[in-house]
């Protein structure tokens, strides 16, 4: 087991408190929360090449096999991380080869003292979060495997950018329009036989959520099967 000192730097992640944040103490040391450790790429060639295919469209998409093995984790990264989490006393709550994650649970006491990482309470606005100063930090032999750590800092990594107008008077409003899906297909010739069967989409929702209720609605209103719609947390958010 390395000591504090030996430890080397994750590139990239060093963090400060942020701009109008107040650090107003220590984090409960048996707080207990997760980390995901985000691995390199099996074959970094490899990865590159078959990404630039994939995103350019100049190949069918990857089975999640093949996806796993060209663009995955390699599985002595992951064993690698499984022992560094054993031997700091850390516990695997999930690993995924094609997202290159494995996801560590312990207490803030052994989480930072595993990577090195000093922790605060940090006060922003009305709400409180916790943060980390300087880089998350890990052993030499295991850094050139880390392509990232996160889940120390819980404090919001976006913000909405829109800027409300200024009141405007209306001479004479007009009847909105609204165009539902079907309108927009039927105006721009989309085929009619391309129902997206066998398709999925990732939505990613920075808080909010759906009612179901309103999605049998509203497909029921467009004449369409309600389709299947699942939630997954990432990092307890």
């Amino acid at each position: 087991m390395s000591n504090a000192e030996d430890l080397v730097p994750v590139p990239g992640s060093e963090r400060e408190v942020p701009e109008g944040g107040r650090v107003i103490g220590e984090v409960d040391p048996d707080e207990t929360f997760e980390v995901s450790v985000l691995l390199r790429p099996a074959s970094p060639e490899e990865h590159a090449s078959a990404h630039a295919e994939v995103t350019s469209g100049q190949r069918a998409p990857l089975s999640r096999e093949e996806y796993a093995r060209q663009l995955g984790a390699s599985e002595e990264d992951v064993a690698a991380v499984e022992e560094f989490a054993r031997a700091r006393g850390l516990e695997v709550t999930d690993v995924s080869r094609p997202r290159r994650t494995v996801v560590l649970r312990g207490t803030a006491s052994a989480l930072s003292g595993a990577f090195g990482v000093s922790l605060a309470r940090c006060e922003l606005g009305a709400e409180t979060y916790r943060v980390h100063t300087g880089p998350v930090r890990l052993p030499p032999e295991l850094a050139p495997r880390i392509a990232g750590v996160f889940g120390f800092d819980t404090t919001p990594q976006a913000r909405p950018l829109f800027r409300v107008a200024p009141p405007q008077v209306i001479a004479a409003p007009e009847a909105a329009v609204s165009y539902s899906p079907l309108d927009i297909a039927r105006a721009y010739s989309f085929p009619a036989d391309a129902i997206g069967s066998g398709q999925a989409i990732g939505i990613i929702e920075l808080g909010g959520g759906f009612d179901q209720q309103d999605l049998v609605a509203y497909f029921q209103s467009l004449g369409l099967a309600t389709p299947a719609v699942y939630s997954v947390s990432v990092d307890g958010g």
